[in-house]
Parts: structure tokens; sequence; C-alpha cells
């Protein structure tokens, strides 16, 4: 005898927070700005090596010495 498995499926209205005539109400009193030009971000190797200069040459000394790259704690060594 085979066993056959019904599912029902009920779908659940969701309550709305509020009515939906105020919808957007924020938004339309925001005052308009217009966008700025910005310069072009770095993509790639550029980006890779931007980051490694802020990071790792152009960085004064901080306490624990010079930054290095995939350093582990000191406190797991062992």
């Amino acid at each position: 005898m085979e066993e056959t498995s019904y599912r029902l499926w009920v779908i659940h209205s969701g309550k709305v927070h509020g009515s939906l005539a105020r919808a957007g109400k924020v938004k339309s009193q925001t005052p308009k700005v217009a966008k700025q030009e910005k310069k072009k971000k770095l993509t790639g190797r550029a980006k890779k090596r931007d980051t490694y200069k802020r990071r790792f040459v152009n960085v004064t000394n901080a306490p624990g010495g010079k930054r290095r790259m995939n350093v582990n704690p000191e406190s797991t060594k062992g």
C-alpha cells in the first residue's frame, strides 16, 4: 500500500504597520541633494597595492613594533 503525503500550503497575509497612505512620507520630505563627482575607486592589483602601502609602508611604529603580514598574536605562541 502506497502512502501519499499531502501538503496544504496556507498563505498568511502579513499585517501592515500603519496605513499605506503614508508610505514614502519621509523620502518626499527630505531635501534633494545633488550627487558630487568622486574620484574613481581603485580595483584589482592597484587596490591591493594601495592597501599594502596604507597598512605596512606608511605606518608609524605602534606599541609592539613593526606591523607584519599574517602575524600571530603573542599569546598563541608556545
